[in-house]
Order: C-alpha cells, then sequence, then structure tokens
C-alpha cells in the first residue's frame, strides 16, 4: 500500500516509479508488489517519465532528473 495517492506512474523493466501526491517517487516491483525505495521529491509529483537510465519526476515549479 502507497503512503499517499498516486499522480503518475512510468515502468520499465518490471519497475514502476510511481509519483505521489506527498512529494514521494516510490520505486515498486511489478512482479512482487514490494516498495523497493521511495525518494523525497519534495512538492506533489505531477508526471513521470523514463528515458534511458534516467527518471524524470515534474513537480510544480521543478523537473528533476534521477538515475534509476
Amino acid at each position: 500500500r502507497l503512503p499517499a495517492p498516486a499522480r503518475a506512474v512510468a515502468a520499465s523493466g518490471g519497475v514502476a516509479y510511481v509519483g505521489l501526491d506527498n512529494g514521494k517517487l516510490v520505486v515498486v516491483d511489478l512482479a512482487s508488489g514490494e516498495v523497493l525505495s521511495d525518494i523525497t521529491a519534495g512538492d506533489a509529483v505531477h508526471d513521470v517519465a523514463i528515458e534511458g537510465d534516467t527518471v524524470f519526476v515534474l513537480l510544480a515549479n521543478a523537473l528533476q532528473a534521477y538515475s534509476s
């Protein structure tokens, strides 16, 4: 179960990156549903995208990039 409502999801390689209302990016194993990790992005996440090995997280006033 996620700690806040999901606002955006992107998936790649059997892993989902879920952007939450509370400003967290949660990494979930798609096969098991297990939360692998979470990152505090800041404000509520508006969108999530993946390009190569980079996860992009769009907030209200910033675009952040994380290595996947």
